[in-house]
């Protein structure tokens, strides 16, 4: 069976995919949070430790377990003894779960685009009174409301580009990541060029960054780096085990792992 499994068209498909799901929106909105609530760039000294002391090494666990079974994680734990084929059935729920939710903030980022054409921007005056009251139209009742329809359609569109994206396996994925996973980091850098040339970026950029030292005696703060740590990398969410189970049985896991970690920490 493990032969005629299908495998990453090249090692570059493999890695940008991984990277894909590791350095995402949890690296844009939750990291940036998590370093200025715990002690600004002192938060990076907690952080480096934990991907070198258990991110690494579990990616590196997690690589080998779905090459080894060359299986997505519920059969990859069932070769490993049949009590255990239900720990890999519970990231794949969770995975779902995060995968509907995530569907509908992109579908916001949709509409969001569409309404971006418009001139001036009709978010421009109030941001929050116009995500809130014109497009989510929320409600402080607690009966059933009318569909939104633009949201809805930006949805389906969503969940679409997803299937398209995933239907025919991982010789697809592996084409398709050469450009989705670049391209979301040329945006990151145009929009840091950009906020830096803002008045009072650099004071801004500053006090988020001041570090305090004091923090590092704090156990909450290694505990959120490590949190940090599992949340970025995707650990145990059974995605880098179904990713390595199409890997070529002489894959480097160990090198593919720390190329994957040292790329979230940039």
């Amino acid at each position: 069976k493990g032969s005629e499994r299908e495998n990453w068209g090249s090692r570059a498909g493999f890695v940008l995919a991984a990277v894909g799901s590791a350095v995402g929106l949890g690296n844009v909105w939750r990291f940036p949070h998590e370093a200025y609530s715990n002690g600004g760039s002192a938060f990076l000294i907690p952080y480096v430790v934990a991907m070198l002391v258990i991110g690494i090494p579990l990616l590196i666990l997690e690589f080998s377990l779905g090459h080894l079974m060359q299986q997505a994680a519920p059969n990859a734990f069932k070769q490993v003894g049949k009590r255990w084929e239900f720990v890999g059935w519970w990231p794949i729920l969770l995975s779902f779960i995060i995968v509907c939710y995530y569907a509908v903030v992109l579908a916001w980022c949709l509409n969001y685009l569409i309404y971006s054409f418009s001139n001036p921007l009709p978010w421009a005056a109030e941001p929050k009174k116009f995500f809130f009251d014109y497009y989510l139209q929320n409600s402080q009742s607690y009966e059933l409301a009318g569909l939104r329809w633009p949201i809805v359609a930006a949805l389906a569109g969503v969940w679409t580009i997803m299937y398209l994206c995933i239907f025919k396996g991982v010789k697809i994925v592996s084409k398709i990541v050469l450009w989705t996973v670049p391209i979301p980091w040329l945006m990151l850098i145009i929009l840091t060029v950009r906020g830096l040339t803002l008045k009072g970026s650099i004071q801004g950029l500053e006090y988020y960054l001041e570090p305090d030292w004091s923090v590092l005696k704090d156990s909450n703060v290694w505990r959120a780096a490590f949190g940090q740590v599992f949340f970025s990398l995707s650990l145990a969410f059974g995605v880098m085990v179904t990713y390595a189970s199409f890997l070529h049985r002489k894959s480097d896991l160990n090198n593919n792992a720390v190329i994957i970690g040292l790329a979230d920490l940039a």
